[in-house]
This record gives structure tokens, C-alpha cells and sequence, in this order.
């Protein structure tokens, strides 16, 4: 089946091609663990059109697409594939995989894995037959074929460089995600694959680029969560915000790759620029605010001309709840030394009770922690309180 291919497949080092009208979207998987995900303004459609515009024949098109998509994949290899060898690709367009899944048909099979042979033949025929013919031998219509051309002149460079041996086109579309998106949120089955754990993935390997505090990261990670949890019932935020708020965790500092002076703001630009698969722009949008906000002074919604765009009120609430708990947190390693990895917090009338066992000396900590409240009373009516075990 077509699950079983997948689940074969994306254990090894596989990417996923998405090829689009206007852009293509490669996302690399190692060990069924999302590496990196990335938009390149190499779609068919825009392709097409820059041919048309230089007025190529079609014995032209394949060295100039060739060209086009060189310049931008050999950046894409120095930046996110490096040395990195990935053994398959999975294909996902309107051009290439409505052939390869003809083809699979054809042969009685259901999977429509295609080698390098039957590639090479592939590229052949679209090199040396016409176009009534190919639009025949395809059964499509005839003004689809210099697209599929297109595609498969963009996936076999792409295999190329990264050196795959085996092209998959499972023949999925949008209907097919949106599909299973309904069932999976209606739980009509559950879905193997954690998705989220995709998202925190991409996020590690964002704050590995810009040289981000993987220790830090986690101990911040591991307090915001704890102060969350524990307060189900006031902030009344579910698993999607808790995610929001590991991710924040995660990237608190990837600015300080470009300023150490405009940490918040550098941050905010990094993350939305940076693709992660399985976020929508509002819900980036949310956490670059959150790690905004945790360096620079909160920007209240009412001050329209400073309020991020894409935002509504209910999200902007969020954002307040989610800055004022990783504020706190941010606080509590404010030496960056990882004195508090033991805490536990919890919620007593209007206090939130935050037990630290340590035995260093946390009078820098402290300081700040008092400093953060106020936000923290702003936002929940709550006084977070330090209580540490063993004093040094």
C-alpha cells in the first residue's frame, strides 16, 4: 500500500518535492525526522512563462530550465543540504505523477517508483517526440506537455544533486490532504506520523544555523512547559499553543546571529522568513512575536500602527499569554548557567508556586524574576512566587 511505501521510504534519507505553479517546496527527511523545508521560485508556470518571454524553442527549454534551476539549487546545496545524501524523492505535482501513476497502472502496480532507466527513457521521449504524439502516449492534453517537460527537466536535476536513486509519485493532491486533515481532526483514525515533533524538528536545526543555545534552548523548553501545564485552567490554551510556546522556547535567540543590540526584532525577521512545514503564516506569525516580545517592550493591540499584521484579537491574546509565561521563564536562566533545570510549579488560589531545587546562588535570577512579574500579573492575575529548596 501506499502507507507502507512511506513508511519505508521516509526512514531513509528522502526529500519531498512539491513542485507548484509559482515555486517548488523541497523538504528533507532523515530517519523520518523533518530536517529543513524551503520555498525556491522555480515553479512550472513561472518557468514557463520566462520561456515564453525569451521567445525558447524546445530544443532550447532543457538547458535553459537546467540553467534557471542550477543557479538557485547549487545556493540550496551549499545552505541546507550540504553533504548530506538523500536516497529518494517523493514527488508531488500536477505534471510528472498523473504519467508515473498511468504508468504504474499500466504494469500492475501500485506504487509508481521510478529508477533512473525508466527516467532516462522518459526524458528521451519528451526530447525527441512531438507533441500530438506525447500528449497521446500520456493521455493529456497537448498544452500540459512542455509543463510536464518542465517538471521532469526540475526533478531530475534535483535527484542529480542530491543523488537519489528512486523517484516515488504517489499521486496525492490537495483533496487527499484536506481529506485526511477532516478525519484525522474528527477522529476517524489516528494518524502514525507526529507532525508536531516535524515542526519542533525544524525548529532545532533553524536555531542550530543561527548558532542558537541548544542547553539554554532546552531548559527554557522545559520551565515554559512546566508553567503551562500547570496552568491548564487559568490560560485555557490547548496542545496547538503549547506547541507555539516550545517553538518560542527553541528560538528565543537565533537573532542574536545577526544583532546582539536588536535581539527581538532580528528574531522576529528570521522567523518569518524561515518556512516551517505544518505552520500556517498566522501561526509563525505568533510565535516571532512571542520571541519578539520576550527582548523588547510588548506592543499592546490597541496601538494599531505598531500591531504585527495578520493578527486578530483573539491570536494577539495569545501572544500576550504566551510572552508573559516565557518571559517568566526566560528570567528564571537569566545567567544562562542552567541553575534551575528542577522545577516544578504549582497553582494555589492567585499564586503560582515555582519550587527550585537547586544549591547555586540565584540572586541574579531572582532580580530579574521580579522584574517579569508584573507582565505576568498583567496578563493572568496571578503572582508567580520563587521557592527554592536547598539555599546556598
Amino acid at each position: 500500500s501506499k502507507g507502507e511505501t512511506f513508511r519505508r521510504i521516509i526512514e531513509e534519507k528522502t526529500a519531498i518535492l512539491d513542485i507548484g505553479g509559482g515555486s517548488i517546496q523541497i523538504s528533507l527527511f532523515d530517519k523520518d525526522t523533518l530536517v529543513s523545508t524551503q520555498n525556491l521560485r522555480l515553479g512550472v508556470l513561472r518557468l514557463q512563462e520566462l520561456l515564453n518571454h525569451l521567445n525558447a524553442g524546445s530544443t532550447q527549454m532543457e538547458r535553459l530550465v537546467d540553467e534557471l534551476a542550477t543557479a538557485q539549487l547549487d545556493d540550496y546545496k551549499k545552505l541546507y543540504l550540504k553533504d548530506r545524501e538523500i536516497k529518494n524523492i517523493i514527488i508531488v505535482d500536477d505534471y510528472l505523477s498523473p504519467w508515473a501513476v498511468r504508468k504504474a497502472h499500466e504494469r500492475g502496480e501500485v506504487n509508481a517508483v521510478v529508477d533512473r532507466k525508466a527516467f532516462s527513457q522518459l526524458m528521451e521521449a519528451l526530447r525527441t517526440k512531438g507533441t500530438t504524439e506525447l500528449a497521446k502516449r500520456m493521455d493529456i492534453a497537448e498544452e500540459k506537455v512542455p509543463l510536464v517537460y518542465i517538471s521532469a527537466i526540475l526533478t531530475r536535476r534535483i535527484a542529480e544533486l542530491m543523488g537519489a536513486e528512486l523517484v516515488w509519485a504517489p499521486g496525492v493532491t490537495l483533496c487527499d490532504g484536506i481529506a485526511y486533515e477532516y478525519a484525522e481532526q474528527n477522529k476517524m483514525f489516528r494518524g502514525e506520523h507526529d507532525f508536531a515533533e516535524d515542526i519542533i524538528a525544524c525548529a532545532l536545526n533553524i536555531s542550530k544555523r543561527y548558532n542558537g543555545s541548544s542547553k539554554r534552548a532546552d531548559t527554557l523548553e522545559h520551565i515554559t512547559t512546566t508553567i503551562f501545564d500547570s496552568m491548564k485552567k487559568v490560560h485555557g490554551m490547548g496542545q496547538r499553543e503549547r506547541l507555539y510556546l516550545r517553538l518560542a522556547a527553541i528560538l528565543h535567540d537565533c537573532g542574536k546571529y545577526i544583532s546582539l543590540l536588536n535581539v527581538g526584532e532580528a528574531s522576529y525577521d528570521i522567523i518569518m522568513a524561515t518556512e516551517m512545514i505544518g505552520l500556517s503564516h498566522m501561526e509563525r506569525e505568533i510565535v516571532a512575536n512571542v520571541v519578539r516580545f520576550n527582548h523588547s517592550d510588548f506592543v499592546y493591540y490597541g496601538q494599531a500602527q505598531e500591531r504585527p499584521m495578520g493578527l486578530d484579537k483573539a491570536s494577539y491574546l495569545t501572544v500576550a499569554k504566551l510572552t508573559a509565561i516565557l518571559r517568566l521563564a526566560n528570567s528564571l536562566d537569566r545567567s544562562h548557567k542552567q541553575k534551575m533545570r528542577g522545577v516544578k510549579a504549582v497553582l494555589q488560589e492567585n499564586e503560582l508556586i515555582l519550587k527550585v531545587d537547586t544549591q547555586e546562588d540565584i540572586t541574579l535570577e531572582k532580580g530579574f524574576f521580579q522584574t517579569n512579574t508584573e507582565f505576568f500579573k498583567e496578563v493572568y492575575s496571578i503572582t508567580p512566587v520563587i521557592r527554592q529548596k536547598k539555599k546556598f
